[in-house]
């Protein structure tokens, strides 16, 4: 727990990460809202789907020029106009729930809208974490960044629940609105001046564009854990939209226990960064993907044949503890490897891949589940990523380049 915490030694990674949390959870206290009031409204699952392909889009369409934003222009000034379109977003969806003029499309709207300023903020967030802390300590401030997170995942939605039955949607969007502050109060207070990371000159927005692409092409290693993140986010991550279907058709419990299911992973991503910080600098981190990765497709294959609930709630959470080891693992070995000049455009596509694929992953996998069922898509989605491991390492293999970062010797 000492080595977890030791990144905050660093006074601004502190308060980055302090505003990180709140807002963080108001953000899913209103994704708690959204859902909800989408449902009331139209009374169809089918727009519950709708909105979560409204928040992928813009993360394909947007993030490359998101990572070209982070390395152009000052982030710190750039997160101050992130922050604040999001909280405007948040509270215009107060005021449409307030009047009782709000309807559907005024959701879906504003969710296209928040994933794509989301597609600016976040990388541009996760290429200032290197310029806020020591290298030696990025790996462990990139898994506190997870806990801050996944915390957020699993205290938002119960809060955002009791506060949608006591005072309704309109206050859980006026909350999400006010914990932007959290950020924009942090950022304030931080001496570091948010500079261009090492940027010089632009040479056109394509060729910025091009750029980040050829750093990733000029190492395979890179590719090869952006490829394993890839089948995790695509065919692993939609289990989170099969939960409900798997408690009630396979595990036969109710809404209760759908709660513990659905907490469970948040609990599992805690645990699971700060193993990550213990053991981070006694295992190379290359392996580390591909270790978290095996494991985590091994928890969806078991999850797939339990019919257990106390054993699927440990399940997922090992589940989880696997997913963000990967996920933030690759995260510090793309910041590490990339040169400083376009460190934010690669993190823009790890952010894509990451965040925009499980949406998209979700509408076969809910498809396949309708006709063979939810275990059925469970065990295919991990031996398809176990395939996919395999794959890529034989590839990386007789690549003849070995998966090797500068970050471990």
């Amino acid at each position: 727990m000492a080595t977890a915490l030791r990144s905050f030694k660093y006074r601004d990674y502190r308060l980055l990460w302090a505003g990180m949390l709140v807002s963080n959870a108001g953000t899913w206290m209103q994704m708690v809202a959204q859902s909800w009031l989408i449902y009331e409204i139209s009374g169809s699952a089918f727009y519950l789907g709708l909105a979560g392909l409204m928040q992928a889009i813009p993360r394909f369409i947007f993030s490359p020029f998101g990572g070209v934003a982070a390395d152009r222009f000052n982030k710190k000034q750039l997160l101050y106009v992130t922050q604040t379109a999001s909280m405007c977003l948040a509270f215009l969806l107060g005021i449409l729930a307030e009047l009782h003029v709000i309807k559907v499309w005024h959701i879906l709207l504003v969710s296209f809208a928040n994933s794509a300023v989301m597609s600016f903020d976040q990388p541009t967030r996760q290429a200032m974490i290197s310029d806020l802390v020591g290298r030696e300590d990025l790996l462990n401030a990139i898994a506190l960044n997870s806990i801050a997170f996944n915390g957020a995942a699993v205290l938002g939605p119960s809060v955002g629940g009791y506060i949608l039955a006591t005072i309704g949607a309109p206050g859980c969007f006026f909350l999400n609105g006010l914990s932007f502050t959290a950020v924009i109060g942090a950022l304030y207070s931080m001496k570091i001046t948010g500079g261009k990371g090492g940027r010089r000159q632009s040479h056109g927005l394509w060729r910025d564009i091009c750029e980040g692409i050829t750093e990733l092409r000029r190492n395979r290693s890179m590719i090869a854990s952006l490829l394993l993140i890839s089948s995790i986010s695509f065919l692993g991550r939609p289990y989170v939209q099969m939960m409900p279907a798997f408690a009630k058709d396979v595990l036969r419990v109710g809404p209760q226990e759908l709660g513990l299911l659905m907490a469970a992973p948040g609990m599992g991503t805690i645990a699971g960064s700060l193993i990550l910080t213990s053991i981070g600098s006694l295992m190379r981190l290359e392996w580390l993907v591909i270790v978290s990765s095996v494991f985590f497709a091994l928890t969806l294959i078991c999850l797939g044949w339990t019919k257990v609930f106390y054993l699927a709630c440990l399940i997922l959470i090992l589940t989880g503890s696997s997913q963000t080891m990967a996920m933030a693992t690759t995260n510090t070995l793309l910041q590490t490897t990339a040169a400083p000049q376009v460190r934010g455009r690669v993190v823009s596509i790890y952010t894509m891949l990451h965040m925009g694929l499980n949406p998209l992953g979700a509408f076969p996998a809910g498809a396949i589940a309708a006709k063979a069922g939810v275990p059925f898509v469970l065990r295919a989605g991990g031996f398809s990523i176990i395939a996919v491991i395999v794959l890529v390492t034989v590839w990386v293999y007789f690549s003849g380049r070995k998966m090797a970062f500068p970050l471990r010797k």
